[in-house]
């Protein structure tokens, strides 16, 4: 986690995965690139498990990221929904 420090010194980093994002604010909305350096997973089984680490180690490769409804659509791999059954004990 994170805290923002007293003197408003921005935030004192304690722990996490590092992440790496360029952006730019075009006509055509933002266009950004990132890449989380230790992976999504720590299930073995995953083949999220060490994805992106792989691609920072090998060459410093970032992903694209999408903002658009129609980007996201068109480089969706799956879909899960949560919900929240609250009439449940």
């Amino acid at each position: 986690g994170s805290q923002i420090s007293a003197e408003g010194q921005g935030y004192q980093i304690s722990q996490g995965s590092s992440w790496i994002m360029f952006v730019s604010f075009t006509q055509q909305g933002p266009q950004a690139r990132g890449l989380m350096t230790y992976s999504q997973s720590i299930d073995p089984t995953s083949v999220h498990r060490d994805d992106q680490t792989r691609l920072y180690s090998h060459q410093p490769a970032l992903r694209p990221l999408h903002f658009t409804e129609k980007d996201i659509r068109a480089n969706t791999l799956s879909e899960t929904r949560l919900n929240l059954d609250v009439s449940q004990p």
